[in-house]
């Protein structure tokens, strides 16, 4: 739809304009193409606009205008003739996932459409409750895979608590609590039972993998699926099947054991050299598990097939020791290692070639619990907290101790997470299954994370209050000062006594 006569055959005369407009100081030239019958071009004919920003008069010239619709008038910038732009229309998701399905989106531009609105989501986390149930440091977290509402944490003292955060302040926040026996009882892994919210499953140092009710507190029902009865030999691993009723735990030793929800052991093998520390069945293939170990060695087991260290079907070596490795939580077709000095691996099923490496400060200390690196629930993106090291080679003055989020597909740096004032190790971080809510250690205390809303009532911001003796905050205000929170805690729990 070209220019309309009475434009094209102006007078030669003037038109001022009474306002600056957005043409000011831009040339664009005007070419007539008139084509013959056939589509071939006969002649060309110009016309110029010009802007003169002096007397602010805008000269229209054009020779020889046919209103023919063989005509097409091409315009042209000139600051522009160096560039070729093309504005495609931004697509939204479900057209991305439709052609995903029809295999014409590319997985990169599909990853990117996924990751996108989740990290502008999580960007705006914010610690909307501290919990400190634990006198000793938290070595253990888990979340129920169907009550999205409802975690659990362990600490190298043993205890367990079962954490409703649903619940406000005031109310029954944490259902239960479990005394654990001390020094000597560690929680290295816990696991939720998929059916029974209140039943958890734990692997300790004290050479136990069992099963409890948190209603049981006295540990009446308890059921001891393994005991070594020696202080030189605990557990450090532990999954659970619920699909195929198969529980796996790994100890100190580098042996495996596989058995039945029953407690019927089906075999007992020594698949690494030195402790094993992580286990996991892959949740989309259910016969898929890993094992990781201090002997730098990550190995993908067939369990219907295993009969020696041997028999694996992939071995990932590494150059340290391993802490853990997670299949991821999407597709199941990536798997997420995180060594115990500064690489994060995500390698590619099915043949587990190394698929991306990340570098990412997050050392080994004797009383830090390890960091460990996990998936986030909706997209293949990699959640791990940061441990600032200065021989790291990108390491810079002030670093922060963030909770870093990255790309599972390209390991790009997506977002770093923190909160002013809080300037302490998350070792261990995780996602509920709904991607709303995460749930962090910071040594004895559990930090909930979530979207923190424009607008919060006074009595929300500053809320604060104890169940069963356990200090709680809402929306904890981090930047005061230790000594005056503190002081603020003893005030408010000698008040609730």
């Amino acid at each position: 739809m070209g220019p309309s006569k009475s434009h094209a055959r102006s007078k030669s005369g003037q038109a001022k304009s009474s306002t600056t407009k957005p043409t000011d100081n831009l040339n664009v030239k005007v070419t007539t193409r008139k084509r013959s019958a056939s589509g071939a071009p006969v002649e060309n004919k110009s016309a110029e606009i010009v802007d003169d920003s002096e007397d602010d008069t805008i000269n229209t010239l054009v020779d020889d205008y046919e209103d023919d619709t063989s005509n097409t008038l091409v315009w042209k910038c000139d600051e522009m003739k160096r560039k070729r732009l093309q504005v495609f229309p931004k697509p939204n998701l479900p057209t991305i996932l439709h052609r995903q399905r029809l295999g014409l989106t590319k997985a990169s531009q599909y990853h990117q459409s996924v990751v996108s609105p989740i990290m502008t989501y999580t960007s705006q986390f914010r610690v909307a409750k501290l919990a400190s149930p634990f006198d000793r440091r938290v070595t253990a977290l888990a979340w129920h895979p169907r009550y999205t509402r409802v975690c659990a944490a362990g600490s190298k003292s043993g205890d367990l608590v079962l954490w409703d955060t649903s619940k406000k302040m005031e109310g029954d926040m944490f259902k239960d609590m479990i005394k654990g026996r001390g020094p000597g009882g560690s929680v290295q892994s816990l696991v939720l039972d998929e059916v029974n919210p209140d039943r958890f499953y734990t692997a300790c140092i004290d050479g136990t993998v069992s099963t409890q009710l948190y209603s049981d507190k006295e540990g009446s029902r308890k059921k001891v699926f393994l005991q070594t009865n020696d202080w030189e030999r605990w557990y450090t691993g532990l999954d659970i099947s619920f699909t195929s009723s198969l529980l796996v735990a790994g100890n100190n030793r580098g042996i495996v054991s596989l058995l039945s929800l029953e407690g019927e052991k089906v075999w007992d093998l020594k698949l690494h050299k030195t402790k094993c520390n992580f286990v996991q069945f892959s949740t989309r293939q259910p016969w898929m598990m890993v094992t990781s170990s201090v002997d730098h060695m990550v190995k993908i087991w067939d369990i219907r097939k295993i009969s020696s260290k041997n028999s694996a079907l992939a071995v990932l070596p590494h150059d340290k020791a391993v802490n853990s490795a997670y299949f991821s939580l999407v597709s199941g077709d990536k798997l997420l290692t995180t060594d115990q000095h500064s690489q994060l691996r995500v390698y590619q099923a099915p043949t587990f070639s190394t698929y991306t490496t990340i570098p990412h400060p997050h050392r080994q200390f004797q009383h830090l619990s390890p960091i460990k690196a996990t998936w986030h629930p909706l997209a293949d993106i990699v959640v791990v907290g940061r441990y600032p090291d200065p021989k790291f080679a990108s390491y810079s003055e002030g670093e922060l101790r963030t909770i870093d989020f990255f790309s599972g597909l390209t390991g790009e740096s997506l977002h770093q997470l923190h909160q002013h004032g809080l300037d302490r190790i998350m070792s261990l971080s995780q996602f509920n299954p709904s991607g709303d809510l995460m749930l962090s250690s910071l040594s004895g205390s559990l930090l909930l994370w979530k979207a923190k809303p424009d607008t919060i009532d006074e009595e929300e911001q500053d809320g604060s209050s104890t169940t069963q003796g356990l200090a709680e905050e809402e929306w904890p205000d981090f930047k005061t000062k230790k000594g005056k929170r503190s002081a603020q805690k003893k005030k408010l729990i000698g008040e609730k006594k």
